[in-house]
């Protein structure tokens, strides 16, 4: 075991010198099952550790917390956030294969840089897929066929309406369409961003995932808003000396609320609250800091921090 760890540290060091994205993130709760060992223990513990490289035509992201959490002790803790590689159709649309998000409204990426909060409001599926995405005017439309080993296969689809400082996203999403075509199970989400210039960014979503119970209901949503010019540091010494290093940036605070599934399997049962700061420096490198609070009882409230550097 100690072989294969140095093997696969020196690996991990190896590929964040060439990584187009590094983050780590570190996580406070009162209690906390760690190792999913039914022990639970107080004090910090590591939420995010990943390795991004991204180019325009192809993406692949690895994230070794579980392994790292879990003791070293098995390679399938080393989870695939994506492995896709897109191709030009003669300037008509992209063709993409590989692993990667559905386009299922709005936050379809898991690099920590591409993301205002630390907790993703909404984190859609992944699966091995190929995926048609194009641009006609202010218009923007992908259609996706998830595949995998499995029976289940899915089909969606979304449209991206592009005004001034806005977007407006209508995503459809058929699922076991090989037994259900004609849609049982269809699941749709509205996702909307407006920036008021100078003063909020605002973000949100609508969503219906269908659990095929007629007696819960199945529509949540959430909404995050972020100053959006943000703020900096007044000049150290005058203007001619604004070197803060690390703290020598952008910060932009921001708040977000969310709803999910209670116990009993009803959208909208639960839901939490978070506030936090979002800051990058002047070369590449960003933090967040973030609290947040559950409506759940069993569930402490968190705090975390989230560092970063891309290239």
């Amino acid at each position: 075991m100690k072989k294969s760890l140095i093997i696969l540290l020196t690996l991990a060091m190896s590929l964040a010198l060439v990584a187009h994205e590094v983050s780590i993130g570190k996580e406070f709760m009162d209690t906390y099952d760690t190792d999913g060992d039914g022990v639970t223990e107080k004090g910090f513990y590591a939420n995010q550790i990943r390795l991004g490289f991204t180019g325009e035509d192809y993406s692949l992201g690895m994230d070794f917390t579980k392994y790292f959490r879990h003791g070293y002790e098995n390679m399938k803790d080393i989870e695939l956030k994506s492995a896709w590689k897109s191709f030009d159709m003669y300037g008509y649309a992209d063709f993409i294969v590989g692993y990667d998000s559905y386009e299922f409204g709005r936050i379809t990426t898991s690099l920590a840089s591409q993301n205002m909060s630390i907790y993703q409001l909404y984190v859609p599926q992944k699966n091995w897929m190929l995926k048609l995405k194009g641009d006609v005017s202010f218009v923007d439309w992908t259609i996706y066929y998830p595949y995998d080993t499995a029976v289940t296969k899915d089909l969606g689809g979304q449209l991206g309406f592009n005004v001034k400082n806005g977007r407006l996203g209508l995503s459809l999403l058929a699922r076991d369409v090989m037994e259900n075509w004609g849609g049982r199970w269809i699941d749709y989400a509205v996702d909307l961003e407006y920036t008021i210039p100078n003063i909020v960014k605002i973000a949100g979503q609508v969503y219906e995932i269908d659990d095929d119970l007629d007696n819960t209901d199945d529509i949540d949503f959430y909404v995050i808003a972020n100053y959006s010019p943000g703020f900096e540091l007044p000049p150290l010494f005058g203007r001619n000396n604004p070197n803060f290093g690390i703290l020598d940036g952008v910060f932009k605070p921001y708040v977000g609320y969310a709803t999910y599934r209670d116990a009993a399997g009803d959208g909208m049962g639960e839901n939490y609250t978070l506030a936090g700061l979002n800051f990058e420096t002047r070369v590449n490198a960003f933090w967040k800091l973030e609290y947040m609070i559950c409506s759940e009882d069993d569930i402490d409230d968190r705090l975390a921090l989230q560092i970063g550097y891309h290239f």
